[in-house]
């Protein structure tokens, strides 16, 4: 956002015009004259604010096609149409004036023609805040004609501008046009500015003499504790009375050092201006593409992190398979035979597994003894319970795997279930459907919005009722050890099986110890 603050570049010489006796004639002031302003602008905003000499602040800003004056909302208007344009435009030449210009400026403006229905409301309204903040332009000022002089000829104001670099503010006289008398018993507390003068310096001036034009004579008496700096003047009298050193201002050397000071000043405050609104310009560019690609490549991501979260369960699955086939047989069994104690267990297991692992490291802290063994309890506890989480869910995986072709659910119907790592497959797939059909949708942009919410919500309630009831599960079953809660043959719990799947499924092996 692009930030400008009026500030004038000749500051020594705005502030000795200022501190001039102007000797004017009683004129009606400004009602409200601009003491500060601000402007704001960027791709979604455009804003002014004032501050005045009398009053609060107002502050008219345009943000996303709603105008506001204050806090008050004076209507709605097209992003990007005539209005907007408009603002823009008038905060565009806003930035690099003055504060008086800037009232004379928004006094002026006038909104653009064609304007129909909300737009031009508010156009309306805008136009006559800005007409009834500014009634008209600031009085014009009655220079006595020595400093108009002064103000017409540009060799003096430079030479002005130039003498006063550096010079302090504190008790600074200035006197344009004016026979001046310093008396003996008279001490000017800081710096002392004669233009276009005489003066006789008999007293004592604390800071610099500033002489441009005209004549000074020393007296006897006279004390000088800065330096005198003089262009086009006659220097008389005690010479000694000077304790600082007669330095001669060149008006073309002024010149060339107040425009090499603007360039450098205005290059300076434009590159910090610009600088995080062209950095911001470059990223947005570099991020911005077509909804529909973006759509699309999301979607695509997706669908392949739901791919690779599948390879690698099936890939943690089938080790298990190969090296616990037993524990993991028992573990499904329980899933089936006692679902609802294995969820109470899970879930009462989320509940309780942080405070069960601070209470075993507290107890095993207080004992010495007991030390070495907290130092393996601390990671080997959260490990043990994310392991038991994975071996549960995929336990629970095989039963839903069986389920959906028991069923003849879609494509799995002629599925050889006869196979765990089937069965598995099929289980994942069924878990992880939701996610992959909300990727899928997000190919075809945000009109799926709601149904891929309420997929991504349903899978993830389908993954953490299997989380909670595998996790419980292997608690119940103590890692597929016990098989108490394994109930009867497997066969027996289907009792919607076709005859002949029962005549491909091999003898579980639970079944023949039993036997």
């Amino acid at each position: 956002m692009f930030r400008h603050r009026s500030r004038g570049v000749f500051a020594p010489l705005a502030l000795a015009l200022s501190l001039a006796p102007l000797g004017t004639a009683p004129a009606a002031a400004q009602e409200r004259e601009v003491v500060f302003h601000q402007v704001s602008v960027s791709s979604r905003e455009a804003t002014l604010r004032l501050e005045f000499n009398d009053g609060p602040e107002l502050v008219i800003s345009l943000q996303e096609g709603e105008l506001r004056v204050g806090d008050r909302s004076v209507g709605q208007i097209e992003p990007g149409g005539a209005l907007d344009a408009s603002w823009r435009a008038l905060l565009a030449e806003a930035i690099a004036l003055d504060n008086g210009a800037v009232s004379r400026l928004l006094a002026s403006w006038t909104a653009p023609e064609g304007l129909s229905g909300e737009s031009a409301a508010a156009a309306e309204l805008l136009q006559s805040e800005l007409a009834s903040t500014f009634a008209g332009p600031p009085p014009a000022l009655s220079p006595r004609p020595a400093l108009e002089g002064l103000l017409l000829r540009q060799d003096r104001l430079l030479g002005l501008a130039a003498a006063l670099q550096g010079l302090s503010q504190e008790g600074l006289r200035i006197e344009v046009g004016e026979s001046v008398v310093i008396s003996s018993d008279e001490v000017v507390p800081g710096s002392l500015v004669i233009v276009d003068g005489s003066t006789q310096l008999e007293g004592r001036v604390r800071g610099d003499l500033i002489l441009l034009g005209g004549s000074v004579t020393f007296g006897d008496d006279a004390r000088v504790d800065g330096n005198v700096r003089w262009s086009d003047a006659r220097i008389e009298g005690n010479r000694d009375a000077v304790r600082g050193e007669f330095m001669e201002v060149g008006t073309s050397a002024a010149l060339r050092d107040t425009e090499a000071n603007l360039r450098d000043e205005l290059r300076r405050e434009i590159e910090a201006s610009l600088r995080p609104e062209i950095q911001a310009l470059r990223n947005e560019s570099r991020s911005r593409s077509p909804s529909v690609f973006r759509n699309v490549t999301r979607g695509v991501s997706g669908l392949f992190q739901t791919l690779l979260t599948f390879g690698i369960l099936l890939g943690t699955g089938l080790g298990l398979l190969y090296f616990f086939p037993r524990n993991v047989d028992v573990v499904a069994r329980t899933a089936r035979h006692a679902t609802g104690r294995s969820a109470l267990v899970g879930f009462a297991t989320f509940v309780l597994g942080v405070p069960v692992w601070i209470l075993g490291m507290l107890v095993l802290v207080v004992s010495i003894i007991g030390i070495p063994v907290a130092l393996l309890w601390i990671p080997a506890f959260p490990l043990a319970v994310v392991l038991a989480m994975v071996a549960g869910y995929l336990a629970v995986a095989q039963n839903l795997g069986r389920w959906a072709s028991l069923r003849q659910f879609g494509p799995f119907q002629s599925a050889d279930v006869s196979r765990p790592a089937m069965r598995l497959g099929i289980g994942l797939m069924v878990l992880l459907s939701g996610f992959a059909a909300a990727h899928l949708l997000q190919i075809f942009g945000g009109i799926f919005m709601p149904f891929r919410v309420i997929l991504n919500a349903a899978a993830g309630v389908l993954g953490v009722l299997t989380v909670a009831v595998g996790l419980g599960a292997m608690i119940l079953s103590r890692g597929g050890r016990d098989p108490a809660f394994a109930g009867p043959s497997w066969d027996n719990d289907f009792d919607d099986a076709p005859a002949s799947w029962s005549q491909d499924v091999d003898t579980d092996p639970l079944d023949e110890e039993a036997l």
